[in-house]
């Protein structure tokens, strides 16, 4: 018995294991093996839900019931700056398809973990890459890039949409636990001074002064560059967990005759460009 009491003992003492943090909280921590969360490791098996595709609220506990039934314990949101911004300056996240509060209630009840994925570009198969679209008349300036006039564009939408975040935070007793900063953002030249490492920062400093204190997670878009690591060539704008978007299967929604090559490589791009965080896949949009 007390031979047992003591393998029990350690199990749950390897169990409790450190990880590297934001030096913002230690709710969420990482190493290369995993995401800690509370001290425990935790491995992700997440889903993507686009709810504006799905506008109707008494069908989205359906769908995360879903989800928690085949195994997976987290969900990614997309959050569409066009679905909540009809017209410049003004939000809507109460309504009843907009209730972004309604969604992130339903995903905690369930026991799924959120990762929050706010753009302000998230493409997503979207018009306008999820853009306002009081932006086609050209007041957005520059789009993706460091220029002022995107600045002021793009900052009340991520002030608007983080402040609700970081509400629902893990550290706040939410179940949100990662944040994505735009999305599949190329990094092809390394130079502080690069309009797209400025860009970047001026996100992530926005991100912060929203409250986001959890770990900040970017999508790099497929095995065509080496963006944002910390691993890698960090010259600004770096996240503190990269993630590789990628189709296991080699799925190319532009060419029918893809899918059919197994992805092999994927340890050693990790291995390459962020050997010190987990493997982090995103198999989806």
């Amino acid at each position: 018995m007390q031979l047992l009491s003591l393998l029990v003992s350690l199990c749950a003492a390897v169990s409790l294991v450190a990880g590297t943090s934001d030096n913002l909280t230690d709710a969420v921590t990482w190493d290369e093996y995993s995401l800690m969360v509370n001290g425990e490791r935790v491995y992700i098996f997440a889903g993507e839900f686009h709810y504006p595709r799905l506008p109707v609220p008494a069908l989205w506990r359906d769908v995360l019931e879903k989800y928690k039934a085949n195994g997976l314990n987290a969900v990614t949101l997309y959050f569409f700056w066009s679905f909540h911004s009809p017209r410049k300056g003004e939000f809507d996240f109460t309504s009843p398809a907009r209730d972004v509060q309604q969604l992130l209630d339903i995903a905690k009840e369930l026991g799924l973990y959120v990762i929050s994925r706010p753009g302000p570009y998230i493409n997503g198969e979207t018009n306008a890459g999820g853009y306002a679209l009081h932006l086609s008349d050209g007041s957005g300036g520059s789009l993706r890039t460091s220029e002022e006039t995107y600045y002021q564009a793009w900052l009340p939408w991520i002030t608007e949409i983080d402040t609700i975040l970081a509400r629902n935070q893990i550290t706040e007793g939410g179940n949100v636990i990662l944040h994505q900063i735009e999305n599949e953002l190329q990094e092809t030249r390394y130079d502080p001074t690069n309009t797209l490492v400025k860009y970047m920062e001026q996100i992530e400093n926005a991100t912060r002064e929203a409250g986001i204190v959890i770990p900040i997670t970017y999508n790099e878009k497929g095995e065509r560059s080496m963006s944002w690591s910390t691993d890698y060539q960090d010259v600004g704008g770096a996240v503190n967990v990269y993630g590789l978007d990628s189709y296991p299967g080699g799925l190319s929604c532009t060419n029918l005759n893809s899918g059919f090559q197994v992805v092999r490589n994927y340890y050693q791009w990790f291995q390459n460009y962020s050997y010190t965080q987990p493997e982090y896949v995103y198999p989806w949009l």
